[in-house]
């Protein structure tokens, strides 16, 4: 049976909010690595790996490139550019409320709250040092 609650509304106080140039950034990182994937399968697919990879003797590199290569790019890819792209396009962003934490994208034009923690439900909150060396 669906919820008659109205969702929560957002709160304007203290946001924190990604850099879109970090997204740019990663996804121009994820380009690049693509296209080297692509020559790697590229080479491996024609023949041309001697090209690449000189060195004489048994080509251990060459046994293992193509499946990862592959998988890279059929797999991983195209899900790390829509999750930043998704990022970019939706302005996630964090929002410390006087009593709330809450995550907020905006879909629309209209800023959707898609977490939402009251500090009621904290129950602490600290910081605790882990051995680290002084």
């Amino acid at each position: 049976m669906p919820s008659t609650e109205s969702p929560p509304a957002p709160v304007d106080w203290i946001v924190i909010s990604g850099s879109a140039y970090k997204v740019i950034r990663s996804i121009l990182i994820f380009l690049l690595l693509f296209s080297m994937f692509l020559v790697f399968i590229w080479a491996q697919a024609t023949g041309n790996w001697d090209k690449i990879n000189p060195e004489p003797g048994e080509d251990i590199v060459g046994k293992w490139v193509l499946p990862v290569a592959f998988v890279f790019v059929i797999l991983v890819m195209p899900g790390l550019v829509v999750t930043q792209l998704r990022w970019l396009w939706l302005h996630r962003r964090l929002v410390i409320g006087p009593d709330r934490l809450q995550v907020i994208e905006n879909s629309c034009g209209v800023d959707n709250v898609v977490i939402q923690i009251p500090y009621q439900n904290i129950a602490e909150f600290g910081y605790e040092p882990r051995g680290w060396p002084r």
